[in-house]
């Protein structure tokens, strides 16, 4: 499951510039080949976290995402 946080995250690694409805699979496709065989649950909580506090939806701090 991917949540917003995590489709807003993979939308600017990405450049996505599609509308989140319409990129769905997209961002699944995306995300999964992403995720790590080992923990993939922590990887998640990772990407979820990194949405809500730093690759937010106004004012992200993307100075501090290296």
């Amino acid at each position: 499951m991917v949540d917003g946080n995590v489709e807003r995250v993979i939308s600017r690694i990405h450049a996505i510039s599609t509308p989140v409805l319409n990129a769905k699979r997209e961002f699944m496709e995306l995300t999964v080949l992403l995720v790590p065989n080992d923990r993939p649950g922590d990887f998640a909580q990772t990407l979820m976290d990194l949405g809500a506090n730093i690759c937010t939806p106004k004012s992200p701090s993307c100075d501090r995402c290296h």
